[in-house]
């Protein structure tokens, strides 16, 4: 079982394309097995610029000043691996960098390509990259560069360095540099939590002396300051170390997994990986793209003048040798991002505008709706005031009906006044024929009936009447509390006047008609009661004439 191993440091911009191949490597010398990787060198630096710009706007925000320039913003780790190991098996690991240290991971990848040969009868080792190398296109090993030294690789037993590479933020969330995180608790942390997630070997600790141990040794010690050189305290300190069977060879160092010799190998890398200094000829491609923006966005002499600064400020950077591509890019995409949230801005306020055309249209399309609501209103009114006109035709002719009707009703006392009169000179005469009376006043109390059933279809129809011209008044009252704030708003008041007069005139009718139908109460009460009175001829002489005067007074009456 291969040991686990990893080691933290400083990234570049270039590592990117070296993870994902896209930048020829002379360490690249094995063809038989594929490497892996999560995003190509461009989506891995947008996603990395982009978070930088998020996290340096944090540390502003928090400091007030801008990130200071020598800022460790990028950093790197590389992982020893089994053979067996893919992408997935590095989740757990991201999973732990960006939880243990508020970071951000833009890019992960494996590589199968790089290792040593091992001569099968020498023993001699050679490095991929320093000391043999192979042609990409024919697959041949050389022990050059220029590819004119042939290798035998028959000759020689292959070791790969099956290795990963995980590049994240050197900045957490807040815009704080992660580099003091890493101490040696985290580290010592790091390296058991990749060999349980890797299934690996642990790799040895560092040894160190113990509490106790350095008491007992202190003890048997000068002071450090009583001794000429530090050098003379260390020979003093080893000494009794020995002497109490506590020292710890430290020239010693334990190996974890070789990843053939990882020092060399950094140093090999950083060779390689060495930032690329911007120029003169990638500010002037990178200034001419970004103008060709501001023309199609229509920007103005402001943005143009930005831009002619910036281009100034990086032409004086890079004859100072102060200026890398990646800082280049940052730079001319910054100002990239103000372009957009111009951009933004307009079509923030042509949506606005929009928003505005579409009210006013939604307001002449709200005006329209209250315009019919009010011709409807207009129509349902004139409907009231035809029926109010048709109920008060109606009245009008109940009232007629009822004047006949009083009419027939005296000649019907009239009538019977002269069968009282006739029975009366009878009963003087001494021949009193009641049963001839009776037979006579027949018709007249046929014709009572007939009255009194006229009157009572005028008293139904009465009370018809008055419940529609209540549910009319009740109606209007509604079309007055539906419909007079739309004719405010259309019209005015006055238009809401009319309402008011429509009720003023309902209810004036109202009353017309209650007067109307007390009258014909009173006339009907008064005919029960006078027939009643008259349902037995009168004998007594004042009595007749007492009851002749009543008579009279009721007609006087009606």
């Amino acid at each position: 079982m291969g040991k686990s191993s990893g080691h933290i440091g400083g990234g570049s911009g270039g590592n990117t394309s070296h993870n994902s191949r896209e930048k020829f490597s002379f360490s690249q010398v094995f063809f038989d097995e594929q490497n892996q990787f999560d995003k190509n060198q461009k989506d891995a630096m947008k996603m990395f610029r982009d978070l930088l710009r998020e996290r340096s706007e944090k540390y502003t925000e928090r400091t007030g000043q801008k990130l200071q320039k020598n800022s460790v913003t990028h950093l790197s780790t590389i992982i020893n691996l089994l053979p067996e190991h893919e992408l997935k098996d590095l989740d757990p690991i991201v999973e732990f960098l960006e939880e243990k240290l508020d970071t951000k991971v833009f890019q992960t990848a494996i590589h199968r390509d790089e290792g040593k040969l091992v001569h099968k009868t020498t023993g001699e080792i050679l490095t991929s990259g320093k000391h043999f190398f192979a042609d990409p296109k024919t697959k041949e090993h050389y022990f050059d560069k220029e590819y004119t030294k042939p290798l035998d690789l028959d000759e020689y037993k292959v070791e790969k360095n099956y290795h990963a590479h995980i590049e994240f933020m050197g900045l957490d969330s807040d815009g704080k540099s992660i580099r003091r995180e890493l101490n040696k608790r985290f580290l010592v942390e790091y390296q058991d939590f990749l060999a349980e997630t890797l299934g690996m070997e642990r790799g040895k600790k560092s040894q160190s002396y113990n509490k106790e141990q350095m008491k007992k040794i202190n003890a048997k010690l000068k002071k450090i300051e009583e001794y000429p050189t530090k050098r003379d305290y260390a020979k003093a300190f080893n000494k009794v170390a020995k002497d109490l069977g506590y020292f710890i060879d430290k020239s010693k160092k334990t190996k974890r997994l070789d990843t053939h010799d990882f020092k060399a190998m950094k140093a090999r890398e950083n060779e390689i990986l060495a930032p690329v200094l911007a120029k003169q000829k990638d500010l002037k491609a990178e200034i001419s793209k970004l103008r060709a923006e501001l023309k199609e966005s229509g920007a103005g002499r402001s943005e143009y003048a930005e831009l002619e600064q910036l281009n100034c400020d990086l032409k004086a950077k890079i004859k100072q040798k102060d200026l890398t591509i990646e800082e280049l890019k940052l730079s001319v995409s910054s100002l990239g991002t103000e372009k957009t949230k111009l951009q933004d801005k307009i079509k923030e306020k042509d949506l606005t505008i929009e928003e505005l055309k579409l009210s006013v249209s939604n307001l002449g399309t709200d005006k329209t709706e209250l315009q019919d609501k009010i011709k409807e209103k207009d129509l349902t009114i004139e409907k009231v005031q035809e029926n109010i006109s048709s109920i008060a035709t109606e009245k009008t002719e109940l009232l007629d009906a009822n004047v006949n009707l009083t009419q027939k009703v005296a000649d019907a006392e009239e009538k019977l006044a002269q069968v009282d009169e006739i029975a009366y000179k009878k009963v003087e005469s001494g021949n009193p024929d009641t049963e001839s009376i009776e037979v006579e006043k027949v018709p007249y109390k046929n014709l009572y009936e007939k009255l009194s059933v006229a009157i009572e279809e005028k008293k139904e129809r009465l009370a018809e009447l008055e419940k529609e011209l209540e549910a009319n008044e009740e109606y209007i009252v509604r079309l007055d509390e539906g419909y007079s704030q739309l004719e405010v708003q259309l019209f005015g008041k006055d238009e809401g006047r009319k309402i008011e007069e429509i009720v003023g005139r309902v209810s004036l009718l109202s009353t017309v008609i209650e007067k109307a139908s007390n009258f014909m109460k009173q006339t009907v009460e008064q005919f029960v009661k006078y027939f009643s009175t008259r349902s037995e001829p009168k004998t007594d002489e004042n009595e007749l004439k007492s009851d002749s005067k009543a008579k009279s007074k009721v007609r006087k009456n009606h």
